[in-house]
């Protein structure tokens, strides 16, 4: 396994594409196990009147949502991170966070009708917060681990003829 903290050869760069997009390819990625989790927390919180109706928790449904979508690309890329041998904890925070979440949604509010503001914000801060931290941080990993490999990447590039 290569060392996070020295340059890769275009032969080991060569060998992780390999392996990242065979996980891709045949198995069921942990962004795709997230996203069927935050889909099933998003079915749970949309039935409440709060978020259905004219409330003025818009704002909330939309940030929600994108904060939704910025988690399942820090999920992607966090896995991305690791099949580089670059620890990277966000996919599993992201999954096991989601999971938890949801359950303890159907557990504390088996009927969303009834959920109260606080709670609702609460229930809502539970996915956002962590799905935007964990984000920030992965890309900024992704970020540093490819500035760092800047000078390697144009002669893989080179000879895998792109």
């Amino acid at each position: 396994m290569p060392q996070p903290n020295r340059a890769r050869t275009p032969e080991e760069v060569r060998e992780l594409n390999r392996r990242v997009w065979d996980q891709v390819l045949n198995l069921v990625h942990p962004a795709a196990i997230y996203v069927c989790l935050q889909i099933a927390v998003s079915c749970h919180l949309w039935q409440s009147p709060l978020l259905s109706g004219a409330r003025g928790y818009g704002l909330l449904y939309y940030g929600m949502f994108l904060a939704q979508y910025l988690g399942a690309w820090g999920t992607f890329y966090s896995t991305l991170l690791r099949d580089a041998g670059i620890r990277s904890y966000a996919a599993l925070v992201l999954v096991a966070g989601s999971a938890l979440g949801l359950a303890g949604q159907f557990w504390l509010f088996p009927n969303p009708r009834l959920l109260t503001q606080g709670w609702l914000l609460g229930l809502s801060a539970w996915h956002v917060v962590p799905a935007l931290l964990c984000w920030a941080w992965t890309f900024l990993v992704w970020r540093r681990t490819k500035n760092r490999l800047a000078h390697v990447l144009p002669e893989v590039r080179r000879m895998e003829g792109r």
